[in-house]
């Protein structure tokens, strides 16, 4: 096809150069096009050259369009001659012309296209077509098409065709022309005709403002379903937030919203497929996740995890409904099925939360956290995997029965696992707990006959003091000073070798346990002197104080140990103020090395603090407590506060 541009303006040469060689590389048909910047040249050049079309500017100086169409027509009759102008008033000395088209400026990449369809029309020109099951059409002239069963209904610029054809089937043949993209599940839109108005009237043809917009909602939409996710995710581990969640949860919400509406637009614009940016955005939350929250990463990751485990029921289950229902109301109900399948789990969290807070506090099931989150990892990967590729085959036979049932039992099976890790995790936690507190029964019993054996010997002393009394008496009477002196010694030394057992506090369990480190550091040449004011009620379980006392001083114990220093002594202080409040302090020498990384001390006998620690920690963090560990050159300090309430 060849075609000329007749224009002094040679911006206007190249603006309308480009729009035509778009319109022929989108339509698969060569365009040999040749410009000419004024009336003379063009007039000159037909007198050896045929066009087939010819877009002719009017205003020109020298010789105006209307002069030059006049020219063109004594020479050639059957070219179509297109007239470009910024002004109408031409418009009655054109048609004697002959003119194919009226154009007026600024015109648009469309309004060519469309002049460029007609024109090759007209002229029998090849137009690419494209065969659709048993139907053919211009591939041009299709404005969008939706799936519709085992059908296709195709929208034209005239016609509204319904096709037997599936939509994968449809897509493969439509994506390898550039001019079309799938905009959502079950539409695919003619990119270059998104911005055509119709003007017939007729209800069937959309307007392509309004389709822009009602695409970008559903896709606002549906990235929407991040908020719901982002409480599931953060609700459980809300207490060791970095940020105060009166910050936090309105920043979060604000937040997802925007980035909801970010990734619209960027699905919209720029990446047709929906998990593209979405998996950006996942990545970025994780890491978000990770710094804002002061709780172990292995379980930080289960819980996001199992929140996208818990999001994929939903995600396909709009592909289910999208294979089984018409188009007209299969958008309505996917949000509604999605919705209603996430907030039916979010609600089962908000029950469950008190539950789920206990397991990411608790210390004691360290270790299974390490494999757990493959469950859901593993159910999030079926969901994915079970996403048909073509609709039809959702439809054969029971498939889509047997697509529900199984997405049925796969919740079931992960609200049981959920239970069940609970109650595992609670037997385990009642287990450690009635050892620790056997060992601090233990510790009682042992400090127990240690009063008995003084009571009893304190009353032998009493009753053999009687007769040392007298024998004493009669000692003195005749005058044997030395043989006085000698029972009073022995007597004395008798006394003294019967020692009471140590009493610290009004605390029974905390008194037993400081007595066991005492007479351990006494055993090693160690110095333990103990300063404790505690009630017997206080803000924690005996189980928690006994194991963050029992950490700090079997650490502080060994490290002193090891610093081998002459008349090491280990001082440990523990007070109950008026409030209720709890403080502990310990410090002790050291050998010097210290291994920590990022706050945390990775070693334990070795250096002499490490996964107790750690432990310690995780009370306080429960507790709603403080702590702190520090060190200079000499020393290694403990302190922690726990808050009555």
């Amino acid at each position: 096809m060849k075609i000329a541009i007749v224009d002094d303006k040679l911006t206007e040469q190249n603006k309308l150069s480009s729009y035509i060689t778009s319109w022929a590389s989108e339509n698969n048909l060569p365009a040999e096009i040749c410009t000419y910047q004024s009336g003379e040249s063009f007039s000159r050049a037909i007198q050896s050259t045929s066009f087939d079309i010819v877009f002719m500017d009017i205003i020109m100086e020298g010789k105006n369009g209307i002069e030059t169409a006049r020219s063109l027509r004594e020479a050639n009759l059957s070219t179509l001659l297109i007239f470009i102008t910024s002004s109408r008033e031409f418009m009655a000395q054109a048609f004697p012309c002959h003119a194919f088209d009226y154009v007026i400026k600024p015109y648009t990449a469309d309004r060519i296209s469309k002049v460029l369809d007609d024109a090759a029309r007209a002229l029998g020109k090849h137009i690419e077509v494209i065969e659709i099951g048993a139907d053919k059409f211009v591939l041009s002239d299709i404005l969008y098409v939706f799936s519709d069963s085992n059908y296709c209904e195709i929208f034209t610029m005239n016609a509204q065709t319904k096709v037997r054809i599936s939509f994968t089937e449809l897509s493969r043949k439509l994506e390898q022309h550039p001019s079309f993209m799938i905009v959502g599940r079950g539409i695919i839109v003619n990119y270059r005709k998104r911005r055509e108005r119709s003007t017939t009237g007729s209800s069937k043809k959309c307007s392509q403002r309004n389709s822009a917009m009602v695409n970008l909602i559903f896709y606002f939409l549906d990235y929407l379903i991040i908020l719901p996710a982002a409480f599931m995710c953060v609700l459980p581990v809300l207490s060791h937030s970095r940020i105060k969640p009166a910050i936090l949860l309105p920043s979060m919400s604000a937040g997802t919203v925007i980035f909801s509406f970010m990734l619209a637009f960027v699905r919209y614009r720029l990446v047709p497929n929906p998990n593209v940016p979405l998996a950006v955005f996942l990545v970025f939350a994780l890491l978000f996740f990770f710094f804002t929250f002061d709780v172990k990463i292995i379980k930080l990751w289960y819980i996001f995890i199992s929140v996208v485990s818990v999001m994929s029921f939903g995600g396909l289950s709009t592909f289910i409904i999208d294979a089984m229902l018409d188009q007209s109301i299969e958008l309505i109900i996917e949000f509604a099925v999605k919705w209603s399948v996430s907030l039916l789990f979010f609600l089962f969290e908000f029950l469950y939360l008190t539950k789920l807070r206990w397991l990411v506090d608790n210390e004691n099931i360290s270790t299974v956290w390490r494999f757990i989150w493959l469950i859901p990892m593993i159910i999030a990967a079926a969901n994915m995997l079970m996403i048909p590729e073509n609709n039809a085959n959702v439809r054969v036979g029971k498939v889509f029965q047997l697509y529900i049932i199984i997405e049925i039992l796969f919740a079931a099976f992960y609200v049981i696992f959920l239970i069940m890790l609970y109650r595992i995790a609670k037997a385990i936690n009642d287990k450690a707990e009635s050892e620790h507190n056997a060992q601090l029964l233990g510790l009682q019993a042992a400090q127990y006959d240690n009063l008995k054996k003084y009571l009893d010997s304190t009353s032998r002393l009493r009753h053999d003091f009687v007769y040392m009394a007298k024998t004493a008496q009669t000692l003195a009477a005749n005058g044997e000073t030395e043989q006085l002196r000698q029972l009073l010694s022995d007597y004395g030394s008798s006394i003294d070798a019967t020692s009471a057992p140590a009493f610290y506090c009004d605390n029974k369990a905390l008194n037993a346990i400081t007595d066991y480190y005492v007479n351990d550091a006494r055993r090693k040449g160690i110095k333990l002197t103990a300063k404790l004011n505690v009630a017997c009620d206080i803000v924690i379980s005996d189980y928690e104080l006994c194991s963050i006392v029992g950490n700090v001083l079997d650490n502080a114990v060994a490290a002193a140990e090891k610093a081998a220093e002459p008349n090491s002594e280990i001082l440990f202080v523990a007070d109950t103020k008026k409030n209720g409040d709890l403080y502990i302090a310990v410090s002790n020498p050291y050998s010097g090395e210290i291994k920590e990384k990022g706050g945390k001390f990775s070693s334990t006998k070795a250096g002499g603090h490490g996964i107790g620690l750690e432990s310690i920690r995780a009370i306080v963090r429960k507790n709603n407590g403080y702590c702190n560990f520090r060190y200079d050159k000499k020393k290694f300090y403990s302190e922690i506060m726990l808050r009555q309430g």
